[in-house]
Order: C-alpha cells, then sequence, then structure tokens
C-alpha cells in the first residue's frame, strides 16, 4: 500500500485504482504483448473432408513447387509449412462458423 501523494500522474494511469480508507492501493501486473502459439487441432484428423483436402492441396503444391529450379528445398518447405498452416486454419474456421451457424 502506498499513500496517493507517491504517485505521480503517469504511474496512477498505469495501475489499477482502488481506495482503502484513506490509502491508496493498486496492483500492477505487467504483461508482454507475447505473441500467440499457434496449435493445431487434433480433432480435425478424424475429418475425412479434411484430410483429403489437405493431401489434394499438399500434392498440388509439392507438384508446381518442387519442379522449380530457382528455389532451394529448404524455401520450398518453409513455405509450404507457412501455406498449410493456412489451409488448416481456413478449413477449422469455416467448420467452426457452421457448427455455431447450426446452433
Amino acid at each position: 500500500m502506498i499513500q496517493e501523494t507517491h504517485l505521480n500522474l503517469e504511474e496512477s494511469k498505469k495501475l489499477k485504482q482502488r481506495w482503502v480508507g484513506q490509502v491508496f492501493s493498486s496492483q500492477a501486473l505487467e504483461v508482454e504483448n507475447i505473441p500467440k502459439q499457434w496449435r493445431f487441432n487434433n480433432s480435425l484428423l478424424k475429418d475425412d473432408t479434411f484430410i483429403s483436402l489437405i493431401e489434394n492441396k499438399s500434392k498440388e503444391y509439392i507438384s508446381i513447387n518442387v519442379d522449380s529450379l530457382s528455389v532451394s528445398i529448404q524455401t520450398v518447405w518453409e513455405a509450404f509449412k507457412a501455406t498449410c498452416r493456412g489451409w488448416i486454419i481456413s478449413h477449422a474456421s469455416a467448420k467452426h462458423r457452421k457448427a455455431i451457424k447450426i446452433k
């Protein structure tokens, strides 16, 4: 607990403020902007539509990009992972929207 006079205006804006009698009580919780870590939804592996979508798109992606001589296989792999993640997120979002619409 600290007295009001010990805080400047800048500090008081940053803190969650509460008065207890004549004494200022505050709690400061600093949370850094930690990016959320994307995680694969394992339940998608039970979805036959999802499996066939990923199989077909993967085959198409590999046939287009692996034969390209101007790009290294490591670059193709990194790009594939990012692209595949986009397909997964897109499918999961569409599935979620459909489930909400049904309710």
